[in-house]
């Protein structure tokens, strides 16, 4: 079980790397994606190993393979983006009030 604040922890930068990852099948692919470099990508993913206590690529495998957790978080990760997609462009061109 995640400690009761871990998932605080958690940035949607590092969802968006585990996403870019499944999505083009390679960190190289992921950091052209995202825009940032691979050791980036890279730290994306192991401080979201880190917050979730679980390893979410076999990185002895050529190429890389996906744990089941990784999966599991990959389609949870995907819904969380969308609303976080969703609720910038519903509110995020207002302005405070």
């Amino acid at each position: 079980m995640l400690a009761r604040y871990a998932l605080l922890e958690m940035n949607i930068q590092y969802l968006e790397a585990l996403v870019a990852v499944v999505d083009t099948g390679s960190i190289v692919g992921a950091a052209d994606r995202l825009h940032i470099s691979q050791p980036a990508v890279t730290r994306r993913i192991q401080n979201l190993e880190e917050i979730l206590n679980t390893p979410l690529l076999y990185r002895d495998a050529r190429p890389f393979q996906l744990t089941t957790a990784a999966k599991e978080v990959y389609a949870v990760a995907v819904r969380v983006l969308a609303s976080v997609h969703e609720l910038e462009s519903r509110f995020g061109n207002r302005r405070p009030r």
